[in-house]
Order: structure tokens, then C-alpha cells, then sequence
């Protein structure tokens, strides 16, 4: 009964995430504009992955509870309807949506395999991480989670004068430093669990421009007296002169306008204190579905009685 109760649960769990989901994402849109670049990507990450974490987190609860007997059945009048057929619709349906899910992104992953020979040669390396040469990346990128690289293009590495070279390295080191790949990656996995909703594709295309932009404000601050926009500009125009590769760097025309506009504007940071607390606004707004099935005694019993205790 446990198991089923278990799998009664993560079907409710994933379909109270996915309109959890649908919420944040709707609110986040609204706020992102509104917010200065640098801090765009700290925000969209925590909102979005707070959001899913806490609904799954109070479901997990909820089935805790459910299986231990804290939370019971106060009344008869659900048992009919759930655990019958309404009840077995709701979790063949959440399994189902799930399963599309992962059928949508194994063919995502499929179609946007890319063959790339990653044993280029050594050009230097950086605070341990090795600087590789790569003809499959468009200019410049950190690769890698457990064992980072820095990959780059030797055409475009060529380009580049001293000075934009130690410019473009820092740029790289920061990601490394504010640990980047690790949130693509858990995006990336967020936006694959819920790959059927229309905007789960953005949500990792939004949050590496909203990275990258963060990025450059934090080294047009970090190197005031050094030529950043400069390096943007030029890496703007290779990409614009280049044919694009499949892997890093491949901000569209437009994401790379928006970066050098960015760095046109003023310097602006918001109140760090206002920033959190409207985060966790967007994740408690986000994770209100499941706060409202542990609120009310009914909805609690309902769940009781539709997992089979």
C-alpha cells in the first residue's frame, strides 16, 4: 500500500509542480524586465527551482504524513470519489504527462546531439582549469561540472590581443566561480520534467542571457579601467561574421545587441534585501497549490482517502 500511496503522491506532486510551475514562470516574466541585469539570473534560478524544491518538498510531507497516520481520513464523503475511477484518472493522468515529458526531451536530446572532439590542444591554463582549443565552439565557453574546461576557438583566440585575452578568461572564471553549469544543468533537468509546458524550452535560454548579462556587469565593475565592452563588441562581431557552431558562445544576433547595450547603460543594483523577499513571494505564490491542500481538513482528508489510508 505504501508503494502505491507513493505513486499516487508523485503523480499529485508532478501535476501540482507543473501549474506551480506555470505560475512562477507567468509572474517571472512580469518581474524580469523590471529588474536590473545583474541580478536577473540569481532570481529567475531561485524562483524557479525554489518553486518546484518546495511543492515537491510539501508533498513529500504530505505523504509522510499520510503513511504515518498524521494525517488521516476525518470523513466518508471522499471515499467513493477517490478511489474510484476520478481518483485513478487523476493518477494515470499525472504519469501520463510525466511520461510525455520524457518523451518530448529524449527526442529534444536526440535531434540536438552534437559530435564534438573535445581532446584539443592545451593552449594554458587558469587557477588549474586548462584553456583548450576547440574547433567546434564559436568563441569562448566553460565547459563541465565535475572537471571544468575553458574551450575556445583558436580562430577567434587569434583575434584577440593580451589584454582581451586575460578579459575573456576572467569572464569564463567568474561563471566557475558563481558555479553556472551547476544551475544550467539543474534548469535544464527542471525544464526536461516538465517538457510538455510551451515555455520549458526558454527556461534555460533565458537564464544564459540573463547569466551572461550578469556576468558583464560584474567584469565592467570588477576591470573599470580595462576595455570589456570592447571585448564584447569584437566577440559580437565574429559571431555576426562567422558561421555559428552548434555548442557555447551562441548567443543569438539580438542577445549579443542586448549585451552591448547593457554595457552602454550606467551601472544600476537594486535593494538585496527587496530582491529576496520578492523571490520568496514568487516561490510562495508558485507553491500556493500545495499550501492550500495542507490548509484545509477536506483536502487533506480527500488526499488521505485517495491514497488509501
Amino acid at each position: 500500500m505504501e508503494f502505491s500511496a507513493a505513486i499516487k503522491a508523485f503523480s499529485l506532486g508532478y501535476l501540482v509542480s507543473l501549474i506551480g510551475l506555470v505560475i512562477s514562470w507567468s509572474l517571472w516574466q512580469l518581474l524580469r524586465p523590471r529588474l536590473s541585469p545583474r541580478e536577473r539570473a540569481d532570481i529567475g534560478f531561485a524562483v524557479l527551482s525554489g518553486t518546484f524544491l518546495t511543492t515537491f518538498g510539501l508533498m513529500t510531507i504530505v505523504w509522510l504524513g499520510v503513511i504515518t497516520g498524521r494525517i488521516v481520513m476525518t470523513t466518508m464523503r471522499f471515499m467513493h470519489l477517490m478511489s474510484g475511477p476520478w481518483g485513478a484518472s487523476l493518477t494515470i493522468f499525472g504519469l501520463v504527462v510525466f511520461a510525455a515529458s520524457l518523451i518530448l526531451v529524449l527526442i529534444a536530446w536526440y535531434r540536438g546531439r552534437v559530435h564534438l572532439d573535445s581532446g584539443g590542444e592545451v593552449l594554458e591554463a587558469h587557477d588549474g582549469i586548462d584553456l583548450l582549443a576547440v574547433d567546434g565552439v564559436s568563441t569562448i565557453g566553460l565547459v563541465g561540472v565535475l572537471k571544468p574546461q575553458i574551450w575556445v576557438n583558436p580562430a577567434y583566440w587569434a583575434t584577440l590581443s593580451p589584454a582581451h585575452k586575460r578579459l575573456a578568461v576572467r569572464h569564463e572564471l567568474f561563471h566557475l566561480k558563481r558555479r553556472d553549469n551547476i544551475k544550467k544543468s539543474a534548469l535544464s533537468v527542471l525544464a526536461g520534467l516538465f517538457a510538455v509546458l510551451p515555455f520549458s524550452t526558454k527556461i534555460v535560454r533565458q537564464f544564459e542571457l540573463d547569466d551572461e548579462l550578469a556576468i558583464d556587469d560584474l567584469c565592467r565593475r570588477s576591470f573599470p579601467g580595462e576595455d570589456y565592452p570592447g571585448l564584447v563588441a569584437h566577440a559580437a562581431g565574429w559571431v555576426l561574421r562567422e558561421k555559428l557552431q552548434p555548442v557555447l558562445s551562441c548567443l543569438s544576433h539580438s542577445e549579443m545587441a542586448l549585451r552591448l547595450e547593457m554595457l552602454s547603460r550606467p551601472p544600476a543594483s537594486q535593494s538585496s534585501i527587496m530582491l529576496a523577499l520578492t523571490g520568496y513571494a514568487l516561490i510562495l505564490v508558485g507553491a500556493s497549490p500545495t499550501i492550500v491542500l495542507l490548509l484545509w481538513e477536506d483536502t487533506r482528508c480527500m488526499i488521505a482517502c485517495w491514497l488509501g489510508y
